[in-house]
């Protein structure tokens, strides 16, 4: 595969990716892929998805089949570095599917232009309508309906706020208080 383009690179990863996992039964599979090249070294990632979440296990696991594999295709001639891991808690949405598939969590979408006065927009998503448009509730704002081609980044937020406030999330950073 000397000398292919990225998009090559990562449909031959993908595809090598799910063939291996394709033969598992516990709920993990790929994400998506990326190559990228820059700095004297390229990296290519590869990002799980679980349905109770990607542990350290799986990316090792895959990490390890990966690797040989794409060693004995000697699919890539430049030298990369491999890296496989989960999308995170404030996953990229890429596809329709991921409008539908996250409905009711909070995301938030980066505009090209904006809609009123607001490059982003932060809502619980309400899925993706059969006109190509991504359904958000703003809260009291109501449910906007951003055009897809209007977005030009799209992901899942945490309200980390709400994490801070809990009290498992709560630690005593004081001192002795006897």
């Amino acid at each position: 595969m000397a000398g292919r383009g990225r998009q090559e690179i990562e449909e031959f990863v993908a595809s090598l990716a799910g063939e291996f996992l394709a033969g598992r039964a516990d709920g993990l599979g790929l994400d998506r892929v990326e190559f990228a090249r820059g700095g004297g070294r390229a990296a290519l990632r590869v990002f799980l998805d679980h349905p109770t979440g990607v542990t350290l296990d799986h990316c090792q696991e895959v990490a390890q089949a990966l690797g040989e594999a794409l060693d004995r295709a000697d699919a890539i001639a430049e030298p990369y570095s491999l890296e496989v891991s989960s999308p995170g808690v404030e996953r990229p949405l890429l596809r329709e599917a991921d409008f539908e598939r996250f409905k009711g969590r909070l995301a938030t979408l980066h505009l090209y232009r904006a809609i009123g006065d607001k490059k982003s927009l932060t809502g619980h998503l309400g899925g993706f309508s059969a006109e190509a448009e991504i359904l958000l509730d703003v809260g009291p704002g109501g449910l906007v309906r951003v055009p897809w081609r209007e977005v030009s980044k799209a992901h899942l937020t945490v309200d980390w706020s709400a994490v801070g406030n809990s009290a498992e999330g709560r630690q005593d950073r004081g001192g002795d208080s006897r």
